[in-house]
């Protein structure tokens, strides 16, 4: 194993004499890959006990990230996976709903959980607070889980207007 320091990240090579899946290499190869992988964990992350939850995560400023999730287990209608979420700020326990996707806001101090028919739009961020802009109709809501372990839930008044700034700040 050949390792290389590549610009920010680092490069390895496995120099064998056949494929790394072949028999003889399958446990040295796997080995490899496993502790190269727990020592490179992203800081948001999803562990999914079932493998059916797909997930990604992207980077919209230096404060905020988005994070998706999809239960792909479409074999009953309306199943629900338990998935552990981590982020830099908060870890938590949620379910995740076959075809429902879950769209999670990441700000240094929370973690913004809003229901489906909700889109969050982050004009600010900063290491203790937030200036959103809320988008839907009727009255959707909004879980938001703040560092400190506190848990909030809120209903949307959005009957009256289609769009509601607001701020949230760390507890």
């Amino acid at each position: 194993v050949v390792r290389f320091r590549v610009g920010k990240g680092t490069v390895y090579l496995m120099t064998v004499y056949a494929y790394p899946g072949h028999e003889r290499l399958r446990e040295v190869a796997s080995a490899l890959l496993a502790k190269l992988a727990s020592e490179n964990r992203p800081e948001c992350r999803v562990d999914d006990p079932a493998r059916e939850v797909f997930w990604n995560q992207w980077n919209e400023s230096e404060h905020v990230r988005r994070m998706m999730l999809l239960n792909t287990d479409w074999t009953t209608a309306g199943n629900r996976k338990k998935v552990n979420v981590a982020t830099p700020c908060v870890s938590f326990e949620t379910e995740v709903v076959e075809r429902v996707p879950m769209l999670l806001t990441v700000l240094p101090f929370a973690v913004l959980d809003p229901d489906p028919q909700l889109h969050v739009e982050v004009l600010s961020a900063s290491e203790t607070g937030a200036k959103l802009r809320l988008h839907g109709t009727g009255r959707p809501w909004m879980t938001v889980r703040y560092a400190n372990g506190a848990v909030e839930s809120m209903e949307i008044d959005l009957t009256a207007n289609t769009v509601l700034e607001t701020s949230l700040s760390s507890r």
